[in-house]
């Protein structure tokens, strides 16, 4: 293996995912004692606290602005040494229908590799259900090479080890204009989940990137938008981290028998990307040098039926990858290209 084979080996891992269940510790419920904000005609808790989940750090309601405008900022931001985050939570169940969030702006450099932005829905009275746990996740995890290859976008059910549960895709530079969508739907007693991000390229092409499933029933899962620290790792530019959003949520009638419901999009969209169960690896181009090539990895992710080996990071498909143990604090990944 010569220098050059190795770095373009590096580039050519477009499908490492590495998810993150957002378990919390305490019910999401009205309490008066709590700092609470009115906001796009909801009642939303704010999160404080001095070490906490996710990955024990520390938020603050200086972190959340609510604007003139009817908009949310919501920051990782640096105060006395300290670096702080947002979140929120809904004080009730939204229920079936349609909740999307909008990001009006964001700071220049958004996303740092360090810095999740995270939309999900979350029920600790549902174990059984992995807390009826639907998330949209912006990060590219601690990997600069995703944040290069615009890699940062997915939609999770949990449990995330199924690997049907989860997919992946890129998103371009620049955020502005982005619409992110859940939309759960039960129709004769048949309960779907539709993910959907309505994208804005550089010259404001819109392209939607979808995917359905079927999955539980709606209980008394609360809605959370939140920006937080990776691994608790403050940004990597040292930087503010800050996103300003809109938030609307449209019911769902359950008393709807034929699927004519569509997505809230007001944007024509041009170009589409569905996902699905099933895709056929790509061709081998003449200069991928790694292209199901040997491979060693130091750990793969346990109980997933081979779902995440490591020859899924070189087979050619965009919609396989490989995944290290989450314990795996140096995890590694090698290529025979004899």
């Amino acid at each position: 293996m010569i220098f050059s084979n190795f770095i373009y080996f590096l580039f050519s891992l477009t499908s490492l995912t590495y998810a993150i269940p957002l378990k919390q510790t305490s019910r999401r419920s009205l309490d008066e004692s709590r700092t609470h904000i009115s906001w796009a005609g909801h009642e939303w808790n704010v999160k404080t606290c001095n070490g906490c989940a996710p990955a024990n750090n520390k938020f603050s309601i200086e972190n959340v602005i609510l604007n003139d405008d009817d908009t949310l900022t919501l920051k990782v931001e640096q105060r006395n040494g300290q670096w702080y985050n947002a979140e929120i939570w809904s004080f009730s169940p939204l229920g079936y229908g349609n909740a999307s969030i909008t990001i009006v702006d964001s700071s220049s450099d958004f996303l740092d590799i360090n810095t999740i932005m995270a939309f999900y829905t979350y029920d600790t009275e549902r174990p059984s259900t992995d807390y009826s746990e639907l998330d949209i996740e912006l990060s590219h995890f601690g990997f600069p090479d995703r944040k290069s290859s615009h890699q940062y976008g997915q939609y999770v059910i949990q449990p995330y080890l199924d690997p049907t549960n989860m997919y992946n895709f890129n998103m371009p530079q620049g955020l502005s204009g982005t619409n992110l969508s859940m939309y759960w739907t039960n129709i004769d007693n048949n309960p779907t989940v539709e993910f959907q991000s309505m994208i804005l390229d550089s010259d404001n092409t819109p392209t939607s990137i979808k995917w359905k499933k079927d999955i539980y029933t709606s209980t008394d899962e609360l809605t959370h938008i939140s920006l937080w620290s990776f691994n608790g790792k403050p940004p990597s530019s040292q930087e503010t981290q800050w996103v300003k959003i809109k938030f609307n949520f449209e019911p769902f009638s359950t008393t709807t028998t034929t699927n004519t419901q569509t997505q809230t999009a007001t944007v024509t969209k041009t170009s589409t990307t569905s996902a699905t169960s099933t895709s056929t690896p790509t061709s081998n181009p003449s200069n991928n040098l790694v292209l199901n090539k040997p491979t060693k990895a130091s750990s793969t992710l346990p109980n997933s039926k081979n779902a995440y080996e490591a020859s899924n990071a070189v087979d050619g498909n965009q919609d396989t990858s490989w995944v290290s143990n989450n314990a795996d604090d140096s995890a590694w990944i090698s290529v025979d290209l004899e």
